[in-house]
């Protein structure tokens, strides 16, 4: 049986593989349903609300990405509820590639975990930009 610190891994992993490769579908359900995913001020609330934007970023065409996650430093807090830390570092482009390897942006994932019927999911994944553009997807429509 996977340790609680191994299964973050692989929640995490997923959640970038979904992004990468699958253009976001899947990754609400990795969420708890009132879980939120974005900025501090502004981001996505619910299950819904994920998967309106992952429909928007796939309906302005093909993305190419790699999310590349460290490994996530955890503090459990009990045996359903962990938070944690990790870095992003994106490298995304759209169109075909290949295309040239420079970061887009580098950001923090504050993270609360807990598990729902034995599963972990996240109940918030909150970014912090740390260098780079974050991009309006708005104005690129």
């Amino acid at each position: 049986m996977a340790s609680n610190y191994e299964e973050i891994l692989k929640l995490n992993a997923k959640f970038s593989w979904l992004i990468d490769h699958r253009d976001g579908v899947g990754v609400p359900e990795l969420f708890t349903e009132d879980g939120y995913y974005g900025f501090e001020d502004n981001g996505a609330k619910g299950r819904e609300e994920i998967k309106a934007f992952y429909d928007m970023r796939t309906a302005r065409g093909h993305r190419l990405s790699r999310h590349i996650f460290s490994p996530v430093a955890i503090h459990e807090e009990s045996e359903s509820r962990m938070v944690g830390t990790c870095h992003l570092t994106l490298f995304a482009a759209d169109g075909e590639g290949p295309h040239p390897a420079n970061p887009l942006i580098i950001m923090d994932y504050n993270d609360e975990y807990v598990k729902v019927d034995g599963v972990w999911k996240y109940k918030s994944r909150i970014v912090n930009q740390v260098f780079g553009e974050v991009p309006n997807w708005e104005e690129n429509q």
